[in-house]
């Protein structure tokens, strides 16, 4: 009688350890696990389809090209080892996408939106209802406390920076990121 595993009950080391060796589905099982947290963690940062895909996959490209390099035991999660992937991933790109905007701006070219499948996908994974929610309570914000907030939040700028990026004194920036903040947990907590 022939023994199947049940993958999507395996722990993270096993399942690398696995797909290391060749095993498909161990890999796919580690992939639909994770794909969440990672696509959401990228889309927060960067806010675009196309790059939230492009660094989610690129992700999982290296965890299976180097399964070796987790380094957690035997029952560790490989979340962290995989955010730490995707945050030098998107810093890379921060840093060589300048490049790409500026060309693009000189081509007068955009890129093209995602096809639909991709933002379906997307849809799905960051959950569309949150997503509206979310911008129906930064759509409330003031145009300053909203440049605050998701510079401070969502591109995890320092006061200090943000002051610095916009020419303004920290006390200014610190109580437009806390009304801001204020203004939205009150919207949200409003919404049934």
């Amino acid at each position: 009688m022939e023994m199947t595993i049940r993958w999507d009950r395996q722990p993270d080391a096993a399942l690398l350890r696995a797909a290391a060796l060749g095993e498909a589905a161990a890999f796919e099982a580690f992939y639909l696990r994770h794909e969440r947290v990672v696509a959401t963690y990228l889309h927060r940062r960067t806010r675009d389809p196309h790059r939230t895909a492009d660094l989610a996959a690129e992700v999982f490209a290296q965890a299976f090209a180097a399964p070796a390099s987790f380094r957690g035991g035997a029952d560790d999660p490989a979340i962290g080892w995989l955010l730490g992937i995707a945050r030098h991933l998107h810093l890379r790109a921060v840093r060589s996408g300048g490049v790409e905007q500026r060309a693009l701006s000189r081509l007068g070219a955009e890129l093209p939106p995602p096809s639909d499948a991709t933002a379906a996908r997307l849809d799905a994974l960051l959950g569309a209802d949150v997503r509206a929610t979310l911008r129906d309570a930064l759509a409330g914000l003031t145009e300053d406390q909203r440049t605050a907030v998701v510079a401070f939040v969502i591109d995890d700028l320092t006061h200090a920076e943000l002051a610095a990026a916009l020419g303004l004194p920290e006390a200014t920036v610190r109580k437009r990121v806390s009304r801001g903040l204020l203004r939205l947990r009150t919207t949200i907590g409003a919404r049934p």
